[in-house]
């Protein structure tokens, strides 16, 4: 597929800090044979700038033959590491046909991991293919505002935002992930890469991105960061650097009462298939009422057993009596079955619609326990 001449620029290396210095030196005076020398022995400490710098020799054929195909494997490894050059650089290889003809798919995703690193010209391309619908669902929103992005540095950005057309005919349909990953690098505190696709929704919705923290066995996990966002694509830091993380993406309704979410996707590798959970149910329970405490620890046994994942949290001030609470119209027949697992719950009017924040958590059910023995 050909773009414009800005698509396939390649983005070419020059004398920087963010470089290994003695590299960086060689190749601006143009010593490509010391700089080549230099990157790999850089490379070989791990250093993802120095494979980024072996890429362009082997790309432009600056003192080696050129050789597209060595040239992508090293990119790989410097995009791999979050260097956004190193990410655009791939996803151009790709777009281009240089490798892997027709992976239009695996173009955007790489687009759209160097769009969230703040990279302009990925912003640039990845606008072009929400405009074509190449690789990714048609949306005009979606190329608008990656094409916005772009222009604070582009001027063909800024020409070409004008002329997307409107959006097709809104569809509120769930996001499709096109690929997330941890990001772990030594000079940076890990992160995630999260790249989606949607098709057009009304105006005024927004996406959810959530991610979970797995507990130490599959089948338990904590929601511990929900973003909104316009955007198709997230850097995001991760809280912690030792624990497993999961994530999803949801589509809001502008009015915050309906929503379509994407399954739960591992970022971190993990033996067999992920048992991505139904949905969340918070118990919350005062420090000191050890019977709603004892009641959460077997509810949790059962509702486990149907795939729903769940967590107890402390609060110091609780209502006088239980409760259940939802805050999606679509998850209240949700409640309403966990309510099933609750008794002496069943005929009182204890179900209502509740913001249970601080973020929008579709999908999630707390239960307000105050004692134990008078639900069994």
């Amino acid at each position: 597929m050909r773009r414009s001449a800005l698509l396939l620029a390649l983005a070419l290396l020059g004398p920087s800090d963010a470089f290994a210095e003695t590299g960086a030196e060689a190749f601006a005076r143009r010593d490509f044979t010391t700089a080549r020398a230099l990157w790999q022995e850089e490379l070989s400490e791990g250093s993802p700038e120095a494979a980024q710098g072996l890429g362009a020799l082997s790309d432009l054929g600056l003192g080696v033959p050129r050789d597209p195909e060595r040239a992508f494997r090293y990119y790989l490894i410097a995009a791999d590491a979050g260097l956004a050059e190193a990410q655009f650089n791939v996803a151009v290889m790709l777009d281009s046909g240089t490798v892997q003809v027709g992976n239009s798919g695996a173009a955007a995703l790489w687009y759209g991991r160097a769009a969230a690193n703040g990279y302009a010209r990925a912003e640039y391309n990845l606008g072009i293919m929400f405009e074509q619908g190449d690789g990714v669902d048609a949306n005009a929103d979606l190329a608008r505002f990656w094409m916005a992005r772009a222009g604070a540095s582009i001027e063909a950005a800024r020409d070409r935002l004008g002329g997307i057309g409107p959006a097709i005919a809104p569809h509120f349909e769930t996001p499709r992930i096109l690929g997330g990953v941890r990001v772990d690098n030594s000079d940076d505190a890990p992160r995630a890469e999260l790249v989606w696709s949607a098709p057009p929704a009304e105006p005024g919705s927004a996406f959810l991105v959530q991610l979970m923290r797995l507990g130490s066995d599959l089948g338990s996990g904590l929601v511990v960061e929900g973003i909104e966002t316009e955007a198709s694509a997230l850097s995001v830091p991760l809280p912690s650097e030792d624990a497993a993380f999961a994530w999803r993406v949801a589509r809001l309704d502008r009015d915050g009462r309906a929503y379509a979410a994407s399954s739960w996707t591992p970022l971190d590798p993990i033996e067999g298939d992920f048992p991505s959970p139904r949905a969340f149910v918070a118990f919350q329970i005062a420090p000191d009422d050890e019977d709603a405490r004892r009641l959460s620890e077997a509810l949790s046994r059962d509702l486990a057993a149907n795939g729903i994942w769940s967590h107890v949290e402390k609060r110091d001030e609780m209502p006088e009596s239980s409760s259940v609470l939802y805050t999606f119209d679509r998850d209240r027949d949700l409640a309403s079955d966990i309510m099933a697992f609750l008794p002496a719950l069943r005929d009182q009017d204890v179900l209502r619609a509740e913001f249970i924040g601080p973020e929008p958590r579709p999908g999630e059910i707390v239960v307000r326990l105050v004692g134990g023995l008078s639900l069994g």
